[in-house]
């Protein structure tokens, strides 16, 4: 499993899965992660609000 310490620590991951540089990859996480909610973002991952 790749945890997001993981794919900061070898950026060359996010590149080889995606095809984006791994600056944009994580430029556009931190763009939907303002765009959610705390609940938006448990439900996404899975957990119980």
């Amino acid at each position: 499993m790749f945890t997001e310490a993981k794919l900061h620590k070898h950026p060359a991951l996010i590149h080889a899965f995606t095809g984006i540089p791994a600056e944009e990859f994580w430029d556009m996480i931190a763009k939907m992660e303002t765009k959610l909610s705390d609940d938006e973002i448990q439900l996404c991952l899975g957990y119980p609000t």
